[in-house]
């Protein structure tokens, strides 16, 4: 059986090792893993494994960041997959170096790899994925073969590659906002096109800002969220902390919106913590070259365009409505 997955970060990463081990023919269409935003990905991974923490505080976590809209039976059956997760991904050598509290978490549950958590993750399972015989074809994959709500494969070059079951990983649509630092590629063209094939669409008009963007001379960054859980402080033009910084993320986001609309800049004060060049190398470096020492210097912030809430509609199985095609990640 030949199963095509289109999009090459953790989430059809992962699918492809769980089908190769099954003994399916794999094959991955995508461009190179460093331009997907698993990639970029700074912050780490929530897991609730630490005493005192349980699947149900994380549950009711989930639930009220997303203002009690959420499906609770996905919820439930995603965060009790907490400790196969965590095994799997042992399994492949990752070794986390540390756990952090982070905006609308109740414990410190976000375990973390100096702050490239996503570069870490990827590149062991691309290693993995090889090592099970998975085919890898670089490229974009242009639409989908779908007929009389079938899907047949996936058009690339104008060629339908033919497969009897293909899964979208393709990521979002944060790409479409101005402002954004994840992947350029991220415009949600496959999921359009599944929608306008008759593919079922659920919550699309939500979209995640992430608080603290940074927009300087070399593009868009991220100030991670492990930034303000290491202890660094919003405040306004007059130094003045006007939020909790760890609420979550539209909270915060909101926040700062309205306080830039009433004119003040908002400010992220990292000053406070110790060895910031050794904790958040990534963030350091960029700055540096934008002018800003972070242990010395205000970081000027704003919202920006980070995470896809709405997606194709699945089950869970991740079955869409049209037979044989199904979503993941960021694309469901």
């Amino acid at each position: 059986m030949k199963i095509g997955i289109i999009g090459n970060g953790i989430a059809g990463l992962t699918a492809a090792i769980g089908l190769a081990k099954k003994g399916f023919e794999v094959t991955i269409i995508g461009e190179g893993i460093d331009k997907t935003n698993s990639y970029l990905a700074q912050a780490g991974i929530a897991l609730p494994l630490l005493e005192g923490d349980s699947i149900r505080a994380h549950v009711l976590d989930t639930i009220k960041a997303g203002r009690y809209l959420n499906d609770e039976e996905v919820v439930w059956a995603v965060i009790s997959k907490s400790s196969e997760v965590y095994d799997f991904l042992l399994s492949l050598g990752l070794n986390f170096e540390e756990n952090e509290i982070e905006g609308g978490h109740s414990f410190p549950r976000v375990f973390t790899i100096k702050n490239e958590t996503g570069k870490h993750v990827i590149r062991l399972l691309h290693i993995r994925a090889k090592e099970l015989g998975v085919h890898f074809i670089k490229g974009l994959a242009e639409s989908l073969g779908i007929e009389s709500k079938k899907c047949y494969g996936v058009f690339l070059d104008g060629e339908l590659l033919k497969f009897d079951a293909t899964i979208l990983a393709t990521g979002g649509y944060t790409a479409l906002f101005k402002y954004t630092a994840g992947s350029p590629l991220n415009l949600g063209i496959l999921i359009g096109d599944a929608i306008m094939k008759g593919a079922l669409a659920s919550d699309l008009e939500f979209v995640q800002f992430h608080p603290t963007g940074f927009i300087g001379k070399g593009g868009v960054k991220l100030v991670s969220e492990a930034v303000r859980g290491a202890g660094a402080k919003l405040v306004n033009e007059d130094g003045e902390r006007f939020v909790n910084e760890l609420e979550p993320r539209d909270v915060v986001a909101r926040a700062i919106y309205r306080k830039m609309q009433s004119g003040s800049g908002v400010y992220l004060d990292a000053t406070g913590i110790e060895n910031f060049k050794e904790k958040f190398p990534q963030i350091y470096s960029f700055l540096v070259k934008e002018g800003i020492n972070p242990e010395r210097d205000l970081i000027p912030v704003t919202p920006i365009a980070h995470y896809s809430i709405g997606g194709l509609k699945v089950d869970l199985h991740y079955r869409t409505n049209i037979k044989n095609l199904y979503a993941i990640g960021e694309a469901a």
